[in-house]
């Protein structure tokens, strides 16, 4: 288990992540958002490497810093070639206040990466509710076909989810995906339903400055490339397969 480091503040930064948690701890390390999340009303815990050991970090949230959502309406129009789906979705997005553009923009890819015309897919509660993903799909009886995870979740959390859905798909993003998959590759080896793509950081923060209130989103996939635009701009994102 990593040692856990635990720190309480009374300010609350719309860009979690970007909090200076190492200085504070007296760390010179670099904080992850999303390696291992479990956010509630009262806790932030991620994962931190520093010299590519890994520590545990949990921010306190008081109950002044309680905040709510922003509320975020998209239409995607999606063309997959790979997968031969082509439709239209409206969605509602609740941007949690600790959730940046970058991930409000990379859950609604990864919903472009899976929708299909069972309209079975969902967003969750996300960063709201530590007991699910970021995105799911479940049979007529509840069970769950798809696991969708953002992030770089721990082993323990993959596993689980392992256990839990038919499939499960985890889009790592961030400086040091590559770190992060040679610390879970091993320990999830056995998980043959696990699906593992990385997302390039450049790719990811330019498809942040797309994100707006309102958002018409178009998503043409092609050979293991989402080619994203809206009114703001044009993004290209590669999808490496990891596993």
């Amino acid at each position: 288990m990593p040692p856990s480091i635990e720190i309480e503040d009374s300010i609350m930064q719309d860009h979690l992540h970007q909090l200076l948690f190492p200085a504070s701890a007296g760390m010179n390390s670099e904080l992850i958002s999303g390696i291992d999340r479990e956010i509630t009303s009262a806790t932030y815990t991620c994962m931190l490497y520093q010299n590519q050991s890994p520590f545990n970090l949990t921010y306190r949230i008081s109950p002044a810093m309680a905040l709510n959502a922003t509320i975020h309406k998209a239409t995607l129009h999606i063309a997959d070639n790979d997968r031969h789906y082509y439709g239209s979705h409206s969605l509602t997005v609740a941007k949690h206040p600790s959730e940046t553009d970058e991930r409000l923009m990379l859950r609604l890819l990864a919903f472009a990466l899976h929708a299909d015309g069972d309209e079975r897919l969902a967003l969750t509660r996300g960063l709201s509710d530590t007991d699910e993903p970021d995105l799911w799909e479940k049979d007529l009886t509840g069970a769950i076909d798809q696991w969708i995870e953002l992030g770089l979740p721990d082993e323990r959390r993959i596993l689980k989810a392992c256990g839990k859905a038919a499939g499960v798909w985890v889009y790592a993003y961030g400086r040091t995906h590559s770190v992060w998959w040679k610390t879970v590759e091993g320990k999830t080896a056995k998980a043959r339903n696990l699906h593992v793509m990385a997302i390039d950081l450049e790719a990811s923060q330019n498809l942040a400055r797309l994100a707006e209130r309102n958002m018409e989103l178009h998503f043409n996939v092609q050979d293991g490339v989402a080619y994203v635009s809206s009114g703001k701009g044009d993004v290209a994102v590669t999808l490496e397969a990891l596993r």
